[in-house]
Order: structure tokens, then C-alpha cells, then sequence
């Protein structure tokens, strides 16, 4: 009778570079998700700082608050027009998403009267929503 034995120290080396490259893998999946989230982070900031001081004022002419015809609580709520677009690059633009965005945060995010206020709510809650998902 045949009995088949396995030597794995052959394939040790290939192991090796597997586990290597789901370690690389793992931390650009990281990088990715931390940039994306910088840059949620920093478009809300010029958001704020466009909606609340008016500077710089090319961005404040792209932003518009949304009018209800119907008066509701939400009509208080100040939330930002999203503009309509056809093209999927279109939804990229800052006048696309810097009202989804904003519109997203929560009513005591956007309503902070101080920017210090405002990124550390906003960094509360990013970091919050980072760590509820896991």
C-alpha cells in the first residue's frame, strides 16, 4: 500500500511571498481607506469655511441652500442644493460633492458656530463611523 506523506518545506518560499503579499495588500487597503477619508475630511472643512466666512469666494458662489416649498422642520436644517449632472466625473466636481457630503453630516456638525468645533465633531464622527462598522 502507497501512503502519500506531504513535505510543505518545499513550498515555503511560496507561503512566504503569499503571506507577504496579503500584509502589502492589507496596508494599501488601509492608505486607500485614510486618504478617502482625508479628503472627505478636508472637502467638509471647505465647505464650512466657504458656508460660514464667505472665503474664498469662488467656492461660496458654487454653493447653494436647498429651498423647501413646504415649510418643515427639516427646511431648518441647512441643508445644500445638489446640483443636478450627466456625466459620472460630474458627480466628482466640488459643487457636487461638497453639498452630498455636507448634507450627510449630522445636524450638530453643521451647525457648530466655531471651526475648532466643527473638525472636532467631524473627526468624532468619522471616527466613530470607522470604528462601528469594523
Amino acid at each position: 500500500m502507497l501512503c502519500l506523506q506531504y513535505d510543505f518545506t518545499m513550498c515555503s518560499g511560496g507561503l512566504l511571498v503569499c503571506l507577504v503579499v496579503l500584509i502589502c495588500f492589507g496596508f494599501l487597503c488601509i492608505f486607500i481607506r485614510n486618504y478617502v477619508r482625508l479628503h472627505i475630511t478636508k472637502l467638509a472643512t471647505s465647505t464650512y469655511k466657504a458656508l460660514h466666512t464667505g472665503h474664498p469666494p469662488y467656492l461660496t458662489d458654487l454653493l447653494q441652500y436647498h429651498k423647501s416649498s413646504v415649510s418643515t422642520r427639516s427646511s431648518t436644517s441647512q441643508l445644500l442644493a445638489i446640483p443636478r449632472h450627466n456625466l459620472s466625473f460630474g458627480s466628482r466636481s466640488f459643487h457636487v460633492s461638497a453639498p452630498r457630503i455636507w448634507n450627510s453630516l449630522t445636524p450638530q456638525i453643521r451647525q457648530c458656530q466655531t471651526l475648532a468645533t466643527f473638525r472636532c465633531h467631524l473627526k468624532t464622527h468619522y471616527f466613530q463611523s470607522a470604528f462601528s462598522a469594523a
